[in-house]
């Protein structure tokens, strides 16, 4: 299976398992999968960094992208497909944020399941495969 993971449970599982629930964990030590992160995460963590909204952030933005590479995920780059996507998908009107928005987009075009803690994709199970 593979996984799109959402940018928060990038930071998680690069720095700090503890916050991952015990299936996103086995479901990230397991050898059958494949993990994929966006790098619009890259710089949704750029911006939360630049306001000071990652004070928890105990390295740079330069580290943490080299420790991506590191762990063996992949990285997704920005494609047009996804924004054609985003363009044709209903999102729940209390679901605003524009990086999840375009994730979720992502994990759809690329066929992923998706990977966060975020409640606010809960309105989203339905149609498209999240875990937690």
């Amino acid at each position: 299976m593979y996984y799109l993971l959402d940018t928060h449970v990038c930071i998680w599982a690069l720095a700090d398992q503890s916050k991952l629930s015990d299936r996103v964990r086995e479901t990230l030590e397991s050898n059958d999968n494949g993990f994929f992160i966006s790098k619009m995460s890259f710089f949704e963590i750029a911006i939360k960094l630049k306001i000071g909204k990652l004070t928890e952030f105990s390295v740079s933005l330069n580290e943490f992208i080299d420790a991506t590479y590191r762990s063996g995920y992949n990285t997704l780059s920005i494609k047009d497909e996804h924004f054609r996507t985003y363009m044709g998908m209903n999102f729940a009107e209390n679901h605003r944020d524009p990086f999840d928005r375009y994730l979720l987009a992502t994990a759809k075009y690329e066929n992923l399941s998706f990977i966060t803690k975020d409640e606010k994709f809960e309105a989203y199970k339905e149609s498209y495969p999240i875990i937690w």
